[in-house]
């Protein structure tokens, strides 16, 4: 990335997925110089701290330390301001399981037949997302991108949500639109019955509970990313 700063290299297209991803925005945003003293910050962090339980319900932080990473070195405004487009791919992890590792452990056919190519039946896991396609946040996209179960928690979200811990609503409601109607969901439903009415305090006129969370949105297999 250093020496992509130093000879002034631009790109019409950028892809990659998980830590490809992150190198990806780098350089989409003309950040590429400041790559180096991020991945130096996230090495610095620690991934395990009983700090992360209240915002991850998780002493692992990845996630926490990717999105807090990203944020600082990599704005939205930038990546959407870019004449480069950002290409992110994600896996739908049911589809990829179903698809991808199912064959592998039939026993019909050859060896050689079960591991053919994942590109010839992985027609629906892989999710290609483009940063001049989507309107939201692509942070979310690249750390759903670097998703590994337990490290890094609580990632998986409808597509083109807003993820804004409850917690941290009061500081960021200035994130959430108010010229549209705003559904909000959480696990289960009790947390965003509580965002709801704070919502509709501030100010919101319409505003939903989605009830049941995102337990009921997967029970009910609707997209998730």
């Amino acid at each position: 990335m250093e020496r992509l700063a130093s000879q002034g290299e631009t790109f019409d297209l950028v892809a990659g997925a998980s830590s490809g991803s992150i190198c990806g925005a780098i350089v989409t945003a003309g950040l590429a110089k400041d790559g180096p003293e991020m991945w130096r910050s996230f090495m610095s962090t620690p991934v395990v701290s009983a700090r992360y339980l209240l915002s991850e319900r998780s002493p692992f932080g990845m996630s926490r330390i990717l999105r807090d990473g990203l944020r600082r070195f990599v704005p939205t405004e930038r990546l959407k301001a870019s004449r480069t487009e950002l290409l992110v791919a994600t896996t739908h992890a049911r589809s990829f399981f179903r698809e991808a590792l199912s064959p592998l452990l039939q026993r019909a056919g050859t060896l050689r037949e079960r591991f053919e190519p994942l590109s010839r039946r992985m027609p629906r896991s892989l999710v290609v997302h483009s940063s001049r396609d989507r309107h939201d946040d692509m942070h979310d996209i690249i750390a759903a991108s670097c998703f590994i179960p337990v490290v890094y928690p609580r990632l998986v979200h409808i597509d083109g949500a807003l993820h804004i811990h409850g917690g941290t609503l009061q500081e960021r409601v200035g994130e959430v639109p108010q010229d549209k109607p705003v559904a909000v969901v959480c696990g289960s439903g009790y947390r965003a019955s509580i965002a709801s009415s704070f919502l509709q305090r501030d100010g919101f006129q319409t505003v939903s509970n989605v009830i049941g969370g995102m337990s009921a949105w997967k029970s009910a297999k609707y997209p998730t990313v």
